[in-house]
């Protein structure tokens, strides 16, 4: 029984295609040196995503199935990328999920991946700057206990 093609195989083609070295992709991915080569058998969600962000003409579901065409067209990415990926539940016009294919469901999936990761990176840098004003309130609040200190000391102490 021949063995299909695996996620490794079929990023090399994409990687061919693109005509630069494994590790151009890996920096331009943020991946790990060598990480392409240390593929077994499947490969992360937050990594394909940032393979799709950084290459969004690569078809995500290519990629974790082998299955349809490894490029999305321009017009098919701007649909998926720049839409809202809860609109299909909103718009008449559009099947009910129960009605979409496994590719189509797949599609929509990642693309709720895709917003998840990003309103996690948003979160998390909100939860920095939070940090810095907590800090900062720490502060305020140590030195005005200071002052009280002071104060209540120099209230006490006779002259």
């Amino acid at each position: 029984m021949e063995e299909k093609e695996g996620i490794k195989e079929r990023l090399l083609t994409f990687i061919d295609y693109l005509r630069i070295r494994k590790s151009e992709y890996e920096r331009r991915c943020g991946l790990s040196n060598g990480y392409i080569n240390s593929i077994k058998s499947d490969i992360g969600v937050q990594k394909l995503i940032s393979m799709i962000k950084t290459f969004p003409q690569l078809n995500p579901y290519w990629v974790a199935t082998g299955n349809g065409e490894m490029l999305i067209s321009a017009a098919d990415n701007i649909q998926k990328v720049g839409g809202d990926p809860l609109a299909y539940s909103q718009n008449p016009e559009v099947k009910p999920y129960r009605e979409l294919t496994y590719e189509e469901k797949y599609e929509k999936v990642m693309a709720m991946l895709a917003e998840i990761h990003r309103c996690e990176e948003l979160n998390q840098e909100r939860i920095a700057q939070l940090r810095e004003v907590l800090k900062m309130k720490e502060d305020q609040i140590n030195r005005l206990l200071n002052l009280v200190d002071k104060l209540n000391y120099n209230q006490t102490t006779p002259e």
